[in-house]
């Protein structure tokens, strides 16, 4: 598996209105270079929950979270060697750093995770 964003086997996609029930980048093990998010409820401050973990097994609220990250009207996280994730990789973005309860309008999410 490659650890490098410049490699062809990434691909990038986009996720919509993503709110309390996690959402899927890849069911199985892998390694994400790059996540954008858009706040459409923007400017209430709100949280993506990345999980180590298909969205099938996340509970937000529950399920602890990999890594977060606070935002109000965007955020870019990138990362040229890859966050690894063992099982799977998830979002979810919520009102609180490890809650439950969505936003009023989901977020818009891009991302570059690797193919494979």
């Amino acid at each position: 598996m490659s650890r490098d964003s410049s490699d062809r086997n990434v691909k990038s996609s986009v996720l919509t209105g993503v709110n309390a029930t996690a959402q899927n980048i890849k069911t199985g093990p892998g390694y994400l270079f790059k996540i954008v998010a858009y706040n459409n409820d923007a400017p209430a401050i709100r949280f993506i929950q990345i999980f180590d973990a298909a969205a099938a097994d996340v509970t937000p609220g529950t399920t602890v979270p990999k890594y977060v990250l606070p935002f109000s009207y965007a955020v870019m996280d990138d990362n040229d060697m890859g966050i690894e994730f063992d099982t799977g990789i998830s979002v979810a973005v919520t009102t609180t750093e490890t809650g439950a309860t969505g936003a009023t309008v989901g977020a818009t999410i891009t991302y570059v995770a690797n193919k494979n």
